[in-house]
């Protein structure tokens, strides 16, 4: 085994450490010590040693300390105090009991007693002192940590039960707007619920403002779940409810009883800090600071600042052009009184600021064309223009800009569809299909962020989600290389829709399935369903489905085979329905002495047949009647059989002269005059 001196600060850490834990082998050790100092199995030695020797007394207090206190920092102390009490001669308490401690530790080679004394008791002392002293001090520290976190903790609780004093929930209307008046430091709330005997009961959340103002919120998806343990709650007592208790009565009992579940029930902490944070998230949207500096300043846009000039406020709106704007705190009278009342702001005001700062006018006037202006400016800044609404009437004209996008829940705020419009000229708002975008991904994660929120209102969507959504728009016109194509019951729409040129609709007429080309111009061409790929007609016949069921998947599927297909324009003339007209068409230009013949011809054929009818001057038109013989052309369209028959007599006499092309003149070139016209 190894030698205690050659491993002193192995030894020193684990008798220290023998201490801290404690046990019976201290207590031991202290014990055989004592005795031992006293020579207490001597009865001489002992009566004089007892004269002699005064540290008896420490060893008692030590050991009655260690029985009474079974703490590790209790043991450490009253061995330094033992220790630093005594000396260190050779037959001292401190030697006898260092001694004894040595010799309880285990795994070492066991010493004589001098030379303990002569040879490891000097260094080792030291050691064990330090070390010691050392966990003392950590022990110290840690004490103190633990004091100051409890310290900590006694202020949070104070402060939250502060903060929950300060909410106060009324399950009745007018109750709650005079507490709100009275108590302008309070956030009061009406909740209520609606035929709680339904299967999904409707609450109502209400907040009402320092003016006594009643706000209509929201109900967030971590306040419905809380409502869930209430709604509950209030179930199972209702149980109890007589069986002939009249309904108004019920109604009252129900009133009653809910209101002491607001209060006590076990999720009315939590229920107040529910409410509290979607008023909070509310407020947030108007950003305030207090006399801020330089630096703050910098890029600020769309917050208030409010400084204390000359010992009177004055309030600035920072509007998204990051321009300053001073408000004139005389046209908003309580918000003014209110400021006048206050010789500095504190945290705990800020809440009532922001209440009060939700009536200022922060609108400018702009002219129209200063508006297109500024929404382009904006559009180089922030990017597309999005507004979520639970209610677009609501929001204000100014807003309304052109191009503007609106996002919202139909028919209802939390639980309708998510409709998209953009804004038109003429105050139109214009449905966004995603369907229609040629960015199938941003299509995609559009989606994807309108699923994530789907327990949300469209005005309770996070800035990080709006921002999603807002880049979502911004590209979902890159252009891909797929082919798009969409389904849609109705074709043409009751409501304008934007359709993605060169695209296809698929909708059914008659119960049979129908494609419709979208061409670059916007119009809607019929596509001939027998014209379409054989693949196409297909895969339609194996579709049985209405054209809601319709998947994305078989749209895509659709669009590959209509890949090498080009639709034709159902409004583009069909030659074949006028074969004549054609065939004048494809006779191509004639020589200029032909024309002429065949035209004095005609002429002469029209106007002999028309003096033989009818009698007149030669030469004059008849009044009111067309000469058609100056239009032999077109006479020809309409079949008349003398000029037909004429011409015709006409081309076989030339049929059996000679063909020449052309002939040159004496200058060398083509003479007019000598040309023919092949297979007239």
């Amino acid at each position: 085994m190894p030698k205690i001196i050659h491993n002193l600060d192995e030894f020193a850490e684990k008798l220290v450490t023998a201490i801290s834990e404690g046990g019976q082998i201290l207590t031991t050790c202290l014990e055989k010590a004592k005795i031992d100092y006293g020579n207490e199995n001597s009865l001489f030695w002992s009566w004089l040693y007892s004269v002699s020797r005064r540290r008896g007394g420490d060893f008692e207090k030590a050991i009655q300390a260690l029985k009474d206190f079974d703490m590790g920092v209790i043991r450490l102390q009253e061995f330094q105090k033992f220790f630093s009490a005594g000396t260190w001669k050779q037959n001292s308490a401190n030697t006898k009991l260092f001694i004894f401690l040595i010799n309880a530790v285990q795994g070492y080679d066991k010493e004589t007693d001098d030379y303990l004394r002569q040879t490891v008791i000097p260094d080792l002392r030291v050691l064990i002192l330090e070390k010691i002293k050392i966990l003392l001090r950590q022990e110290e520290l840690n004490a103190k940590r633990v004091a100051e976190r409890e310290e900590e903790k006694k202020r949070i609780c104070a402060e939250k039960n502060r903060q929950l004093d300060s909410i106060v929930l009324f399950n009745e209307k007018e109750s709650a707007k005079l507490f709100a008046l009275k108590n302008q430091d309070h956030y009061t709330f009406y909740l209520n619920v609606q035929d709680i005997d339904a299967d999904n009961p409707k609450w109502d959340l209400i907040w009402y403002d320092l003016t006594g103002k009643a706000i209509p919120l929201t109900i967030s998806p971590e306040l419905t779940i809380i409502l869930k343990r209430i709604e509950d709650e209030l179930k199972n007592f209702l149980k109890f409810k007589p069986a002939t208790q009249e309904v108004g009565e019920a109604s009252q009992a129900k009133d009653k009883l809910l209101a002491e579940l607001m209060k006590k029930s076990a999720s009315a902490h939590e229920l107040k800090i529910g409410c509290k944070n979607i008023v909070d998230a509310l407020l947030k949207k108007n950003q305030v600071l207090f006399n801020p500096d330089a630096s703050q300043l910098q890029d600020l846009v769309s917050t208030y600042v409010l400084k204390k000039e000359s010992d009177a406020f004055q309030l600035y709106w920072y509007d998204s052009l990051g321009k300053e704007n001073l408000i004139k705190l005389k046209d908003y009278s309580d918000l003014d009184s209110w400021l006048v009342q206050k010789t500095d702001l504190s945290a705990n005001n800020f809440l009532a600021l922001k209440m009060q700062l939700r009536y200022v006018n922060t609108r400018q006037n702009v002219d129209e064309s200063k508006q297109k202006s500024i929404q382009n400016l904006l559009n180089q800044r922030h990017g597309i223009t999005l507004i979520t609404s639970d209610d677009w009437t609501t929001i204000p004209p100014y807003k309304l800009i052109k191009d503007t996008y609106i996002l919202i829940r139909e028919p209802n705020p939390t639980t309708g569809k998510w409709s998209l419009y953009q804004r038109q000229r003429g105050g139109k708002n214009a449905v966004i299909e995603l369907a229609s975008w040629t960015n199938e991904e941003a299509s995609n994660k559009f989606k994807k962020i309108l699923a994530d929120n789907n327990g949300l209102s469209a005005a309770g969507l996070g800035v990080e989600a709006i921002q999603g959504l807002r880049d979502c728009i911004k590209h979902s016109n890159t252009p891909t290389s797929v082919l798009a194509c969409r389904a849609m019951k109705v074709f043409p729409p009751k409501v304008d829709t934007y359709c993605k040129p060169c695209s296809y609709v698929l909708t059914k007429e008659n119960n049979h399935w129908q494609l419709y080309y979208i061409n670059a111009f916007q119009e809607n061409i019929k596509v001939q369903m027998s014209a379409c790929p054989q693949e196409t007609q297909d895969l339609l016949l194996q579709w049985q489905d209405e054209v809601e069921a319709v998947t994305f998947e078989q749209l895509n599927n659709l669009v590959k085979t209509l890949t090498d297909f080009k639709p034709e324009a159902t409004n583009r003339i069909n030659l074949e329905q006028f074969s004549k007209l054609e065939a004048v068409l494809r006779e191509g230009p004639k020589s200029v002495n032909e024309a002429t013949k065949l035209a004095n011809e005609d002429s002469e054929i029209a106007h002999k047949e028309d003096n033989e009818e009818t009698p007149a001057v030669l030469g004059t038109p008849k009044s009111g009647k067309l000469d058609i013989s100056k239009y032999a052309a077109v006479a020809t369209l309409f079949g008349d059989k003398t000029i037909m028959a004429k011409r015709k007599a006409l081309a076989q006499e030339s049929a059996k002269e000679p063909i020449v092309t052309s002939q040159e003149s004496p200058e060398g070139g083509v003479d007019p005059s000598h040309s023919a016209v092949l297979g007239c």
